[in-house]
């Protein structure tokens, strides 16, 4: 039943109810007859004339109604770009409408994000999936190779078990990194005292043996800091894909700076290797972006640290800056809120 209806019957109600009472009156003899024929020609007018108002301002009300309706079902269609005529009165609809509107952007952008985050994930392993074939060619092209006897000379041998165990590591590097992108949460893990200079020994200690293998040396600054409160989980894991990614793109030394900046600490890792271009700087964070195709093929992994870095850089209300030049070097940066 429309208002239309409703008030047409409200009207015919109200025209029925006074004409019986009329009709009481006169049988009681409370009226005479001609009043009572008056009285009830004015109530059928007035009502009628309260009818044909009422109508009348409801006719724009209603048309306003429509208006949300047909939002309402263009939402339901999808179609969340909506445009339509703007509602300024009554108090009651133009607030009902401006909040209908504010839910209409907000289911946009929220549709926007989820389309966009299906289209990096359909990428990431699509550059997963392509990062997986290079180690495992090579490691089924050794492996046979050894089988079938084709590589038998004890050099030979030595070569392609170097690189099964290298390939393998690569492999491993990779699930590692995608295990992590699919649990990136520490925010729940409660924060613990930090001595800055334990946590960098115990990072450096996993990488020193490669490091003096190659004839390289760590080089690190301390201011004196403070033990604070922080993620260690998270610290590491930051610190860790640093160290990591100049030890990767460089063939020099290792610089490590720990300053004290009042209120902050900040962690500097510096290379002197390839570097970074300008071009490549501002979208070396995203989950899907490749500053080379071939470099991942060179230094295994798959991509993702950077992403994983910044993402829980987040988490523990720290960030991350970056500063490059290509064939000088990179010096990322932690930059630590003590609490």
């Amino acid at each position: 039943m429309t208002i239309k209806q409703q008030l047409l019957i409200a009207s015919i109600g109200a025209i029925s109810l006074t004409s019986l009472l009329l009709f009481i009156s006169y049988k009681f003899m409370w009226f005479d007859g001609p009043t009572i024929i008056l009285l009830t020609i004015c109530s059928v007018l007035s009502s009628i004339v309260t009818m044909l108002f009422a109508i009348l301002f409801s006719v724009p009300t209603i048309n306003k109604i429509n208006i949300l309706n047909n939002k309402t079902k263009k939402i339901a269609a999808g179609e969340y770009h909506i445009v339509g005529p703007q509602i300024n009165s009554p108090k009651e609809l133009k607030s009902l409408n401006d909040s209908f509107d504010l839910m209409a952007v907000e289911i946009r952008q929220q549709m926007e994000q989820i389309q966009m985050e299906e289209r990096e994930k359909v990428m990431m392993i699509e550059n997963f999936a392509h990062d997986l074939k290079t180690p495992l060619a090579s490691i089924k092209s050794y492996s046979e190779g050894l089988k079938d006897g084709v590589i038998y000379r004890d050099g030979e041998k030595d070569k392609a078990y170097d690189v099964l165990i290298m390939q393998s590591d690569r492999l491993s590097q990779m699930f590692d990194e995608l295990n992590q992108v699919m649990s990136l949460n520490v925010s729940k893990v409660e924060n613990v005292t930090i001595k800055i200079d334990q946590l960098l020994m115990l990072l450096l200690d996993n990488y020193t043996p490669k490091m003096k293998k190659e004839n390289r040396a760590f080089h690190v600054h301390l201011d004196n800091v403070q033990p604070f409160q922080q993620n260690q989980i998270a610290l590491e894991r930051i610190l860790s894909n640093f160290i990591s990614n100049a030890i990767k793109f460089s063939n020099d030394d290792i610089w490590i700076e720990v300053l004290n900046d009042g209120d902050q600490v900040i962690i500097a890792v510096k290379d002197k290797g390839i570097g970074i271009s300008s071009d490549h700087l501002e979208r070396i964070f995203e989950r899907t972006y490749r500053v080379e195709q071939s470099r991942n093929k060179l230094t295994g992994g798959s991509g993702l640290g950077l992403y994983i870095a910044k993402t829980l850089a987040k988490q523990i209300h720290c960030r991350i800056e970056v500063e490059s030049n290509v064939g000088s070097g990179t010096a990322f940066k932690l930059i630590i809120s003590k609490q």
